[in-house]
């Protein structure tokens, strides 16, 4: 089955990395001020960024092509068609486009390596050296999932090796192609969609298992590694890894269900992605309750607006100690209380 235009398969451009990202017009401003903090950080490298996207307002890709020109990079917006997932698992958190990475494979058919974000990373550090690692014997290089050593993970998805988050894969494309690794990962959730609690991560875990290459945690900083020890899904073995990452973080992923451009969050490094954010073109847009409905939470947004009402976060019990290792450690300015 056909999901795109002949027109545009694209072919590889001369760039040192190339990143591959999918969003939707919901999630663009985050895509918006993860593109930012990738240029931003890598000034002195060629990149080549594509997009795959249902839909994007002209004036989002416009802000989108802007960013890129702004410091010399290349970058592309695909439109696909993605009727060809209307059978698949969503919910709110996990809409269509969770399953669009699953075509970058066909769509550059001259490239063989990516490197996929999911839209709610920010990039703080230089990339080269994360896309340079040789990944020519594994299907993809991945880094563990915050909750890997959770039972109930293990015992609904049955995988040899430590259970993967999806949100950041450097893929080998040229494998995937030869291996078929996405029309794999398709049938896997058509036929087992009551194992999929998070789709393509669960589909991804099972048809990946056993070629794979893994890689440091600061790769991919999900939020739940932040949290106090008593409240980690992690075996004790691997608590120094999290601190070693802590300070050499590269991609902070704002992997919990409240992100950094809500309310609500209370995430550590919140204030991370608010500083890109005022270097992008998304600077104008303000934060959003994650649930909007009702009277009740349109009244308190206005409110705390004016300044009436004092906004108080949903608190979760992060690591102080690892929380201050990042902000020693890092080139990131403390956040202004």
């Amino acid at each position: 089955m056909q999901f795109w235009e002949k027109k545009n398969i694209i072919r590889e451009e001369m760039a040192n990395i190339h990143i591959g990202l999918c969003t939707d017009e919901r999630y663009s401003m985050p895509c918006g001020v993860c593109l930012t903090s990738i240029f931003e950080n890598n000034k002195d490298v060629e990149i080549a960024i594509t997009i795959l996207t249902n839909y994007l307002s002209l004036k989002t890709k416009k802000k989108m092509k802007e960013t890129a020109d702004r410091y010399g990079q290349k970058l592309r917006i695909i439109e696909i068609n993605d009727s060809i997932f209307d059978t698949y698992p969503v919910t709110e958190q996990f809409q269509k486009s969770i399953y669009y990475r699953f075509l970058f494979p066909d769509l550059l058919t001259d490239c063989d390596k990516l490197l996929y974000l999911d839209v709610d990373t920010i990039i703080i550090k230089g990339l080269q050296s994360l896309y340079d690692t040789d990944i020519s014997n594994y299907l993809c290089g991945v880094v563990i999932d915050s909750a890997c050593d959770d039972i109930r993970q293990i015992n609904r998805v049955s995988v040899h090796g430590d259970y993967f988050n999806s949100g950041v894969l450097l893929m080998n494309l040229h494998e995937w192609r030869k291996q078929n690794v996405a029309r794999r990962c398709m049938e896997y959730l058509k036929e087992f969609p009551e194992k999929c609690v998070y789709p393509d991560q669960d589909a991804l875990n099972v048809i990946l298992d056993g070629a794979l290459i893994f890689l440091p945690i600061e790769y991919n900083l999900q939020e739940h590694f932040l949290v106090e020890k008593n409240e980690l899904l992690l075996r004790e073995t691997r608590w120094n890894q999290i601190e070693s990452a802590i300070m050499r973080t590269a991609i902070i992923h704002f992997s919990g269900d409240l992100k950094p451009w809500h309310w609500e969050c209370s995430h550590p490094f919140s204030s991370v992605f608010d500083k890109y954010k005022k270097m992008s073109a998304w600077s104008g847009i303000s934060k959003t309750y994650k649930s909007n409905k009702g009277v009740t939470k349109k009244i308190k947004i206005m409110l705390i607006w004016l300044g009436i009402m004092k906004f108080i976060p949903n608190k979760r019990m992060y690591d102080s100690n690892l929380c201050s290792l990042f902000w020693e450690s890092s080139n990131v300015p403390l956040p202004e209380i």
